[in-house]
């Protein structure tokens, strides 16, 4: 049998017992990618409602046996790489503890070029990026913990994982913009709507020139919330401030669309 490549995008959040906080811009971005890479679209209602089906069934079998519990879902839509495919939906959920991530500084080796705005595929999360996998091996191997991928011109834009903050001189917090295109990044996207200091984040092209100006740096996803960045190539950063850390890590571990940040006192309030 000839083996067939797949094409597809993924999702991967944490919730509780029901769709995730930001659910809308992990649609928004599933939507975005299937329409690029011409997968068939099951529907907004059909995402969901597979959703809630894998949590619940989750939660049947052994709900009662973990009680309290956080969850980390995986979404993905595929179809095999010929004309017409037919495309399949998948929805995988396990029990997740905060143990359970590594949040440890990360030593970022500066990466190849392989992010740009006009490629078909900017900003979609796709599954299987072999090149991604490929800089991040090569990274390790030369004793870093995660790539820092850029676009053609050598502007940074994110990691294989997480999008990137970084805190300026000037007292800012600036992210690589669609420019450099990075993944349109949903916990960016809840921050934005948040749209409160000292979260407020504004876009900037980053390069090597500009690391003198750069003050901390912290790496952002869904799953982990934020966690620091101690160097880029052989560049050491000062620890982010801790609003940048607890408070974000808090906000992903509530997976609940109510739980705000409280600027007052960084701490997560429901």
């Amino acid at each position: 049998m000839t083996a067939t490549s797949l094409i597809g995008i993924k999702e991967t959040f944490l919730c509780r017992s029901g769709l995730p906080a930001g659910w809308h811009h992990h649609l928004t971005r599933a939507r975005r990618g299937a329409k690029a890479l011409r997968l068939p679209w099951p529907g907004d209602g059909a995402l969901a409602g597979a959703v809630l089906k894998a949590i619940d069934g989750h939660l049947r079998r052994l709900g009662d046996l973990l009680g309290e519990q956080r969850l980390r879902v995986r979404l993905t839509l595929c179809a095999a790489a010929v004309p017409g495919g037919a495309a399949s939906l998948r929805v995988e959920v396990a029990r997740l503890n905060p143990g359970d991530l590594d949040l440890a500084p990360r030593r970022l080796a500066l990466g190849p070029r392989l992010r740009g705005p006009d490629l078909p595929l900017a900003g979609c999360k796709r599954v299987a990026v072999a090149a991604d996998q490929m800089a991040l091996q090569a990274a390790q191997g030369a004793g870093f913990d995660d790539v820092l991928i850029c676009d053609q011109f050598g502007r940074f834009s994110e990691t294989p994982i997480a999008n990137l903050v970084f805190g300026c001189a000037d007292g800012s917090a600036v992210t690589p913009g669609p420019a450099s295109g990075p993944v349109a990044g949903t916990m960016l996207a809840r921050l934005a709507e948040a749209d409160r200091p000292p979260w407020r984040i504004r876009p900037r092209d980053i390069a090597m020139d500009d690391l003198p100006d750069l003050r901390w740096a912290v790496m952002v996803n869904a799953l982990r919330g934020a966690w620091p960045v101690a160097a880029i190539g052989e560049h050491p950063l000062p620890p982010p401030p801790a609003a940048w850390l607890l408070p974000l890590q808090g906000w992903a571990w509530a997976a609940k669309d109510d739980a705000k940040l409280d600027p007052d006192d960084t701490a997560l309030r429901q």
